[in-house]
């Protein structure tokens, strides 16, 4: 796109969100024309339209056309395998229930349903292996270092422990 002087990643902060997508999606349908980018841009996007309409004041030959789509369909493609794999993790997961559901009432780890299971697969359900939650803390490597001499802090940097 940059060599088409596209410069989508300027304005928008996702560039295959839903207004910079169905720009993509115009360019793509008729490549070298210029275009009114009002229609498509959402609005709740953070930038004025001008700015938006000067980003995609460029023009894509038919050839960038046809590699823009080649990558476009390539991201589809690796968004249907993450979906499938997706799938797998959660039907492993299934015997699980009460325990995600435990988990996810933890605020921040209701959003994202994937969070909870990554969480079973690092520590399991089993508790029994830590003997406290001081124990669990420290092996996920969440709890800061103490470095401090003379009210001198040195670092409070939370490890990198239990990452795998």
């Amino acid at each position: 796109m940059t060599v088409s002087n596209l410069k989508l990643d300027d304005v928008f902060s996702d560039v295959f969100g839903k207004s910079s997508r169905s720009i993509i999606q115009h360019i793509l349908d008729h490549p070298g024309q210029q275009f009114d980018a009002a229609p498509f841009v959402d609005r709740r996007c953070k930038h004025p339209v001008e700015e938006i309409q000067a980003a995609v004041d460029g023009a894509a030959s038919r050839e960038q056309a046809a590699k823009l789509k080649e990558c476009l369909l390539h991201i589809g493609q690796l968004n249907e395998h993450r979906e499938h794999i997706e799938t797998e993790i959660f039907r492993l997961a299934e015997p699980y229930p009460h325990q995600l559901e435990l988990i996810r009432t933890v605020p921040g780890y209701s959003a994202a349903p994937l969070t909870a299971v990554v969480l079973i697969s690092e520590i399991s359900v089993d508790m029994s292996v830590f003997p406290s939650e001081k124990h669990l803390v420290s092996w996920a490597g969440c709890c800061p270092r103490n470095d401090q001499s003379n009210k001198k802090v040195k670092s409070t940097r939370i490890s990198r422990a239990g990452c795998s």
